[in-house]
């Protein structure tokens, strides 16, 4: 990967904008891609991402055994989406199941969680635009009900 050449960001946002419900519950808005695009690109970056899974996947193109639970269909992403990863030098840290709700209120519910390593912003976002990435994303589509994504920098104490 060349880490010169800045990545193509025209990708990134999916739907059919602000109107869209995948906007802002799976996807971006350009607002929140053109923010992150703007922090320093050679920062490492680690991805929190809490997932909130369909009862059943839904998914909207031909697929194997397509009748299964939004789970099941999220591992499929990992899976598809895991070469990808390793493509441009990500970490999956950690994954794993929420056990309950500590603190918190109504719509944080999540389902799992999990850390995905980055050595710069611009890793990350190249990967968002590889074509190979964008091929494996209808079974997130069609396995999640909603996200979070957090953008996290260790504390200075971590390091």
């Amino acid at each position: 990967m060349n880490d010169k050449v800045p990545p193509d960001l025209s990708n990134l946002v999916h739907g059919e904008g602000v109107d869209d419900p995948q906007v802002g519950a799976l996807y971006p808005s350009e607002a929140q891609v053109a923010a992150f695009a703007g922090g320093d690109p050679d920062t490492p970056v680690q991805m929190l991402n809490l997932l909130k899974f369909r009862d059943r996947a839904k998914y909207t193109q031909t697929v194997d055994n397509p009748n299964c639970s939004g789970r099941e269909a999220y591992e499929r992403y990992i899976a598809a989406a895991g070469s990808s990863i390793g493509d441009v030098d990500g970490t999956l840290l950690w994954y794993g199941s929420a056990e309950g709700l500590l603190i918190g209120g109504t719509g944080d519910d999540w389902d799992e969680a999990l850390i995905v390593k980055y050595p710069s912003r611009n890793h990350l976002l190249r990967m968002f635009g590889d074509p190979a990435y964008q091929a494996t994303t209808f079974h997130r589509e069609a396995a999640l009900e909603r996200t979070v994504i957090l953008a996290c920098k260790p504390h200075p104490m971590m390091k």
